[in-house]
């Protein structure tokens, strides 16, 4: 075997024809195996092949005319490619190795956008790129590739690196150099003499978007942004011909107004044309009266001082007015301090000098800055000014005509309630005769030894009658255990005793979550409970003989959960929130008018506060932790201090009143509508999922309408057309009225068909092969299946 290895190697060997002085050889193999190829080679060139155990295969190499060494190497670099080998060299070794593996090895690597190697070995190339992206790029240059080989981008460094034949290296270098290079965007400054710039860009990005037309190709893209200062467009352009065509636009648009005056109007599309006319005209100190009559500081008070008067509450003829909660904004509506039957203040002010503009008509202040007024109804400002003036107007304007965010604010209320009690105590009477001794320790409204024992005598003496009477005594006796002897205890004639044992729990656990949605700084306000009608006066004709004349006067006020809140966001971003946080209930027992003439008594929880908090971040704002502990015990002297004997002598009682109530806070910042949709959707998912949960326990009378709430509707694209019926209830209501037989559940591998409106048939299970086994009870082969309404298409309710 071995004489046979080497007369291989010599055959081989004694097919290259080695020339020293030239330093060249000749190349004869035909269907010769690639490892004694490679060893034919190495020794010729004097390089040492190593060839991978797992490259196999035959080369045909012929050269009619003797190649130099490194020609040599390189025609068997491409031979080997063909095969889906490559050859690379490591350290001074060359290896032969899958494709797959060559860029594992130790290959060579060049930085830079101008490649070197040449050939069929493998290289890797990083290039950097200064105009186009990496991630861009990356895509195109991927199909251009070697299946084998690889291509990735750096975007930290904006580099891309090729891993890949030298030869294709070269051909991507040569695409690169033509994608990277300057973008052919073109900057413009357009000066306007008639028009309002902002106007004017307004218009142009409307009428050039590639969107309004259905396209969206980059190249199209013409951006205009106006300069107020300048009263000037920028424009940039993709390509020369669209930077001119939106030049010329400008220009045929900036033509002198043929409207009489300067007279504009000017659609608000976020902020309040009253609100912002009032901000503009303090600017141009034109004072804040006339529009609403309201009164610009009315905004600036403090409407969480529960001190300020507020507007009264529903049904109230007090002055001042009060609903039970913090009053909303101070004044209402307006300035004034009254307030209405109905709970609202009363809106107007009573500013004399407020004129058209806020200031003095007979003056007529108003020419030289320009007037300002606000339409309601189409919320539009008029704004009658020179240019100059409307054009700094109308960039403070559009400044303030902002989308605001919103803020989504989630709260948490706990309270953990544990109330014990305890009570152990021992009562002794004697009575003998004219004499009589004992022990009143009444801890009942009647139960003492002494009111048992005269009610014993009764009972006794009058028979039936004194029944009764015992049977009275016997029902002021408190709660728990109670064991008496009234006469003859250990055979003492006339000894009684009486053993009191109680010990009681109360424990609860209330745990509330409001929350709800408003705009920065505004106000919001949640109330969850009952409005309690409360006696506040009463009066009677006591000159009439009737009593139909009487009435009284009732005054209501919100109990349960109560929430205000006004966020602001603040330049950085954080939030300033005050708050009024409320829980109040009715005490038990005290809203009978009969026992409580009063009135009812309520416990309140509430906490006034404002806090500073970031986005997203989870807050306390305070809590209350109380731990009542009482002591009652009652003996008689000097017999109830004996160790053990004296507690026959004494009644203890123990009390012990636990209450935990915290109050955390969470607000979001709704900035965007990508946000807005997913805090709607995550609370839309969550009750979703607990009306899916609910479970009717009634078996006798199953329900066979359970409320459904539908899967969230996917509202339109901004700019779509709305949807007219989103929820679509109307189906809803036709499926919980009709049965649906049962639809193919996903996982299960063998369907069955069910038709509830045949003959009850066992459900036949073909012989297809099961993943996972199924038990199917007795009960479902007589049966027919029943699908509750209101489930989806899948079978699952949603």
């Amino acid at each position: 075997m071995a004489l046979r290895r080497v007369a291989t190697a010599l055959l081989v060997a004694g097919l290259i024809t080695a020339q020293t002085a030239q330093a060249a050889v000749t190349l004869n193999f035909v269907n010769a195996d690639i490892d004694q190829v490679a060893k034919a080679i190495g020794a010729a060139t004097g390089k040492t092949i190593i060839v991978d155990p797992r490259v196999k295969g035959q080369l045909n190499l012929v050269s009619e005319n003797s190649v130099p060494e490194d020609q040599a190497l390189k025609t068997l670099q491409s031979a080997l490619r063909m095969q889906g080998f490559a050859l690379v060299q490591d350290h001074g070794v060359l290896k032969v190795v899958p494709e797959a593996d060559a860029k594992l090895q130790g290959v060579p690597t060049y930085v830079g956008n101008a490649p070197t190697a040449r050939g069929d070995q493998v290289v890797t190339q990083v290039f950097t790129l200064r105009n186009e992206s990496a991630n861009n790029l990356l895509p195109v240059l991927r199909p251009l590739i070697s299946p084998n080989n690889t291509v990735a981008a750096y975007p930290a460094n904006n580099t891309i690196v090729v891993t890949d034949y030298a030869d294709n290296v070269r051909r991507i270098a040569q695409i690169i150099a033509g994608v990277d290079s300057a973008a052919g965007q073109s900057v413009a400054v357009v000066p306007l003499r008639n028009a309002n710039a902002i106007d004017i860009a307004q218009q142009l990005n409307k009428m050039l978007d590639p969107g309004s037309i259905g396209s969206t190709d980059a190249t199209l893209k013409v951006s205009i942004t106006s300069d107020a200062r300048t009263n000037s467009l920028l424009i940039r352009a993709s390509n020369g011909a669209r930077l001119a065509a939106a030049r010329e636009l400008a220009k045929q648009l900036d033509m002198p107004t043929q409207m009489p005056g300067n007279i504009h109007v000017v659609p608000l599309r976020n902020a309040d044309a009253t609100k912002l006319a009032r901000t503009l005209r303090a600017m141009l100190g034109k004072g804040a009266g006339g529009e609403g009559g309201s009164s610009a500081s009315s905004n600036d008070a403090n409407s969480f001082n529960q001190n300020s008067g507020g507007g009264g509450g529903i049904g109230s003829n007090s002055s001042t007015g009060s609903s039970g909660t913090p009053p909303l904004p101070s004044g209402g509506l307006g300035s004034s301090s009254m307030s209405s039957p109905m709970g609202g203040g009363a809106s107007g002010s009573n500013n004399n000098n407020g004129g058209f503009l806020g200031g003095d008509k007979e003056k007529n202040e108003d020419q030289g800055g320009g007037m300002i007024t606000a339409d309601a109804a189409t919320n539009s400002l008029i704004v009658t000014a020179p240019e100059a003036v409307y054009r700094n107007l109308r960039a403070v304007i559009d400044q303030l005509d902002a989308r605001r965010a919103q803020v989504y604010i989630e709260a948490l209320i706990v309270e953990l309630n544990s109330n014990t009690s305890g009570n152990l105590g021992i009562q002794w009477q004697v009575a003998n005769g004219n004499l009589f001794a004992g022990t009143n320790l009444q801890t009942g409204s009647s139960n003492s030894i002494i009111n048992l024992t005269a009610a014993a005598v009764t009972a006794g003496a009058a028979g039936a009658t004194g029944g009764a009477a015992l049977a009275t005594g016997l029902s002021g006796l408190q709660q728990g255990l109670n064991v008496g002897w009234i006469h003859n205890l250990f055979g003492v004639q006339g000894l009684g005793a009486l053993l009191q044992a109680l010990s009681q729990t109360a424990d609860a656990n209330v745990l509330s979550t409001p929350n709800l949605i408003t705009l920065d700084n505004e106000e919001a306000k949640i109330i969850v409970g009952t409005n309690v009608p409360i006696q506040t006066g009463s009066y009677s004709n006591l000159t009439s003989s009737t009593t139909s004349s009487a009435f009284n006067t009732y005054d209501r006020v919100d109990i349960g959960l109560t929430l205000h809140v006004k966020p602001q966001i603040t330049d950085g971003g954080i939030l300033k929130l005050q708050l009024y946080t409320e829980d109040s209930a009715i005490v038990n027992g005290t809203n009978n008018a009969t026992t409580n003439p009063a009135g009812p008594e309520f416990t309140k929880r509430s906490i006034q506060s404002t806090v500073l908090c970031d986005n997203g971040e989870i807050i306390v704002l305070g809590g209350l932790m109380q731990d009542n502990y009482q002591v009652s015990n009652s003996k008689v002297p000097l017999l109830g201090d004996i160790p053990w004997i004296g507690q026959l002598f004494r009644s203890e009682q123990k009390t012990r009143n636990k209450t935990n109530l915290m109050v955390f806070l969470r607000p979001v910042i709704l900035s965007d509508h990508d946000t807005t949709q997913a805090v709607t959707a995550n609370r839309y998912d969550y009750i979703q999922g607990v009306q899916g949960a609910y479970r009717s326990d009634n078996r006798v009378m199953r329900d066979r309408d359970d409320p459904v709430v539908p899967p969230m509707p996917i509202g339109p694209s901004q700019g779509g057309v709305p949807a007219m019926n989103l929820f679509n209830l109307d189906q809803m209501r036709r499926q919980q009225a009709t049965p649906q037989a049962p639809q193919q559940v996903p996982q299960q591998s063998v369907p069955q068909t069910v038709q509830p409106a045949q003959q009850v048939v066992p459900p036949t299970v073909s012989p297809v092969p099961q993943t996972i086994p199924q038990t199917v009870s007795p009960q479902l082969t007589t049966q027919p299946a029943v699908v509750e309404p209101g489930t989806s298409s899948s079978g699952a309710r949603p």
